[in-house]
């Protein structure tokens, strides 16, 4: 139980920045045909931006590159197919950029 305790994230995120950081979000989920509720996509973001400890500028900017990138990856796919859930891809690509993305373990 203590493990999973350790894990948790806070939510002590100020105002300004959880109201920015949803705006971007928010923003990103329409253009991207979220499905999920806004909360669920913001509170998903909140917890990438806390675990991160990047500013709350560089963070916005590298969800901004990521969209870009699910955008581009739609328009000029080459031979791989872009996933169907283009917001699960952007918030991939956002835990690469932010360095968090865990490998896959190796068998």
């Amino acid at each position: 139980m203590s493990s999973l305790l350790s894990h948790r994230i806070r939510r002590d995120v100020n105002r300004a920045d959880r109201t920015a950081i949803g705006v971007a979000v928010e923003r990103f989920a329409q253009e991207l045909g979220d499905q999920a509720y806004a909360k669920v996509s913001i509170s998903r973001a909140l917890n990438l931006y806390q675990t991160s400890g990047v500013s709350v500028d560089a963070f916005i900017d590298l969800m901004f590159r990521a969209k870009g990138e699910v955008q581009d990856r739609r328009d000029y796919p080459g031979k791989a197919p872009m996933p169907r859930n283009r917001m699960a891809y952007f918030f991939a690509v956002v835990e690469d950029g932010l360095g968090l993305r865990k490998e896959p373990a190796d068998p």
